[in-house]
């Protein structure tokens, strides 16, 4: 919002897209641009990007909202302003939210919730830790953990598990049945997973 604020003021051009002019798509094809997220030009294909918010009650600080049949858009500012290029004459304001419900053609989220970005973290790191452990059943990280490795080891490992600490090692466990993990506790490498397991929340149950 800070950053479309910056464009309070810039006249409403038809088809602009700079500082000297704005339309309601350039408006927020610039905005966006200048946060290194590339986005359609035009209304119509801004419309279908990011995710569906599901109503004006459910919208956050810099969601789009699509309406007059498609062909207005504005960026919402939160506490029921948004920030919009208006029209011919206009230049681009933040003002009173004037869209009704019933006006709305799609509201569009472009960038994910903090929630959702650190969900997606989970799954990456077991991948990874898969990837790692590979066919041979946990040898490799076994050879890492073995004799005299054992801190060091135990750091690159909890650098690789990342700050969802134990909970992919968990996921790995189950989805795999153990077996890759069960070979990596075997050969003797298990006390130093089981330490630094211990150190991440208690999941080494």
């Amino acid at each position: 919002m800070a950053d479309a604020r910056k464009y309070l003021g810039v006249p409403y051009v038809f088809g602009g897209t700079t500082s000297a002019g704005l339309d309601c798509s350039g408006l927020v094809q610039r905005v966006y641009g200048d946060l290194g997220i590339s986005l359609p030009r035009l209304v119509s294909g801004q419309s279908t990007i990011g995710q569906s918010v599901p109503s004006l009650a459910d919208a956050q600080p810099g969601d789009l909202i699509v309406c007059n049949g498609g062909e207005h858009i504005a960026i919402y500012a939160g506490n029921g302003k948004i920030i919009q290029a208006p029209k011919p004459g206009g230049s681009v304001e933040e003002m009173d939210n004037w869209i009704s419900p019933s006006n709305v053609v799609t509201i569009r989220r472009i960038v994910p919730t903090a929630t959702s970005s650190a969900t997606a973290s989970a799954p990456s790191s077991a991948a990874a830790l898969a990837a790692l452990l590979g066919p041979s059943g946990g040898s490799s990280v076994a050879g890492l953990l073995g004799s005299g490795g054992l801190s060091s080891s135990s750091s690159a490992l909890a650098a690789l598990l990342g700050s969802s600490g134990g909970s992919s090692v968990l996921g790995l466990l189950r989805s795999s049945g153990g077996s890759s993990v069960s070979g990596l506790l075997g050969s003797g490498g298990g006390s130093a997973l089981a330490a630094l397991l211990g150190q991440s929340s208690g999941v080494n149950s």
